[in-house]
């Protein structure tokens, strides 16, 4: 089983805020022809505005294993209007990042993707569904944590 490089400057660690929202900033830039659609558009299974406090919940249907699909309840509150809300997974074995994917409320996530640290590595992760309301505003971007969940896979 193939691993990561080791004496590395640990940037993919946990704790590290940073990294985690130049990897956000990094993806959405990649994903800007995606992204760029409205949040009120259609096919957002599994996304909602309504009141309350912000939630993301795993779908029942999720296969919680590398390879498997997961799909999130999600209940964005609070977005101004220029905001719009995206789930983030992220995924780590030994407090490393190995897997990272982010998409509309409503998609189904490829735990592990088509090409990932994980998928070299195969095994166990432990992985984190974050709801962030994304936007722009006066030329500078707005990135804001709404809420998160926790869940095991299995390798």
């Amino acid at each position: 089983m193939a691993s990561a490089p080791s004496g590395g400057s640990g940037l993919c660690e946990k704790g590290d805020e940073g990294m985690r929202k130049l990897v956000v900033a990094i993806v959405l830039a990649t994903c800007i022809g995606i992204l760029a659609l409205p949040a009120t558009a259609g096919g957002r299974k599994g996304g909602s505005t309504t009141g309350g406090t912000s939630t993301i919940k795993l779908e029942p249907y999720s296969d919680l294993k590398l390879g498997g699909y997961a799909g999130f309840e999600t209940n964005a509150v609070g977005l101004a209007g220029w905001e719009y809300p995206m789930v983030a997974v992220w995924c780590y074995q030994s407090g490393n990042l190995v897997y990272m994917a982010l998409d509309k409320p409503g998609a189904e996530f490829l735990l592990g993707g088509g090409g990932s640290l994980w998928l070299t590595n195969g095994g166990a992760a432990n992985c984190e569904a974050d709801l962030y309301a994304y936007g722009w505003k006066g030329g500078q971007e707005s990135i804001r944590n709404l809420a998160n969940t926790t869940f095991d896979a299995t390798g």
